[in-house]
């Protein structure tokens, strides 16, 4: 619910039980839904809005399963008494028939406006939704508003099925990672989008990965890899290039305060470490740290230590880190009560439980990063601002200067 911004959310096993319960709560018997001609309730839910809720279906044609407003509004009927009354505009996102097509935000905002400007409903198939935020660069746009300069869409090798953007400073780098097919490589990323939207995993840098899987194994931990693949890049000069990446990872159930761990080999560097994506609105030049929400800070951060062979030590605050070595970012685990106290007055409400949390990140100019951050920035200290995770796809940032 809070991924989408609603209070509350229901379960149901089946879309087609979800679309059916819509046509009957926003629908009367005698009424009509307007939608696409090829839509999935049209084509693949049994004739479920008349069987089940005496709701008739007009359709109108669209283009691959996509709607415009200008088509939605010349579907409506007029009002006459000897035909069903028009009540509810119908969309699909991803659009199954049409191929996986997308219905931008845009035409849904426009769309949607008109709609209520009739007293109409409108309702949203969002069985492949998560698809369509990928596709759409969603994610993208809401980092670019913090402030952050993101890179070209990517997308992975086939058997990976997973697309991203990437936010570049100094040896760093965020992952916008997202599924554009579901395979069996990506089934805990997308369990883990079934939930929320967040920090599913930190990646170390690997200077071998074949060597590091030997090293993890030989240590009694069931290390698996290397993996490789690669994506195509789009280079500022308008050339391409071609990355390549061999990756190594801990087993699935070792999750430190839940969350994954891997390391990637990167074997070319240049194609991923472009100047001009290094240089940002909010003047980011690194990661200082990833925080992790646990109710035993200790335990977790004890896991973590083992797994990665670096000690544990305690904050002021009584949470504990673990470094991931000398000049890179460490990992501090900290119960709820510890997590209020160091962001006061920021909304927390979207965070799980447990898991990755926050990101730490240090900026040139404390100044430039508010400036760049927007209204949903809160300063929390001199030197020191907070992004809520409901304005960065549910992260909590921190933006401090050093």
């Amino acid at each position: 619910a809070a991924m989408v911004g609603k209070e509350a959310a229901l379960f149901v096993p089946s879309g087609t039980m979800a679309n059916q319960i819509a046509v009957r709560l926003h629908c009367r018997p005698g009424e009509e839904l307007l939608c696409e001609a090829s839509s999935h309730v049209v084509l693949w839910e049994g004739g479920g809005p008349a069987a089940l809720s005496g709701v008739s279906v007009h359709t109108v044609d669209g283009k691959n399963g996509l709607l415009d407003s200008a088509t939605v509004q010349r579907g409506l009927r007029p009002n006459d008494i000897h035909g069903p009354h028009s009540r509810l505009v119908w969309l699909e996102n991803t659009h199954n028939r049409g191929g996986g097509t997308v219905q931008s935000s845009d035409s849904i905002r426009e769309i949607s406006q008109w709609a209520r400007s009739q007293q109409l409903a409108l309702h949203l198939d969002g069985a492949r939704l998560w698809n369509a935020v990928v596709a759409s660069g969603i994610p993208a746009k809401t980092w670019a508003q913090l402030g952050f300069t993101i890179s070209p869409r990517g997308l992975h090798s086939a058997h990976l099925g997973s697309g991203n953007y990437t936010i570049m400073f100094g040896p760093d780098y965020i992952e916008l990672l997202g599924i554009v097919t579901p395979t069996e490589h990506n089934a805990g990323t997308r369990a883990f989008l079934d939930e929320r939207e967040g920090i599913e995993r930190s990646a170390f840098t690997a200077l071998d990965a074949a060597k590091g899987v030997a090293e993890l194994q030989a240590k009694g931990i069931a290390a698996t890899g290397p993996l490789d693949f690669s994506r195509p890049v789009d280079l500022p000069n308008g050339g391409k290039a071609e990355a390549r990446f061999s990756t190594m990872h801990w087993p699935s159930e070792e999750k430190p305060g839940g969350m994954r761990i891997f390391a990637c080999q990167h074997l070319t560097r240049e194609a991923v470490w472009i100047p001009e994506l290094h240089v940002h609105e909010n003047t980011a030049k690194r990661i200082d740290r990833v925080e992790i929400l646990s109710a035993d800070p200790k335990q977790a951060a004890g896991h973590m230590a083992r797994l990665i062979d670096q000690p544990v030590t305690a904050e002021p605050d009584g949470a504990y880190r673990v470094a991931s070595g000398s000049t890179r970012a460490a990992f501090v685990f900290l119960n709820h009560v510890q997590l209020v106290a160091r962001y006061p007055g920021v909304a927390l409400g979207q965070l799980p439980g447990e898991g990755a949390i926050a990101l730490c990140i240090r900026v040139g100019d404390d100044e430039k990063a508010l400036s760049a951050a927007g209204p949903s920035a809160v300063v929390v200290a001199p030197g020191r601002i907070a992004i809520p995770p409901s304005a960065a796809t549910g992260v909590l940032v921190e933006l401090a200067i050093g």
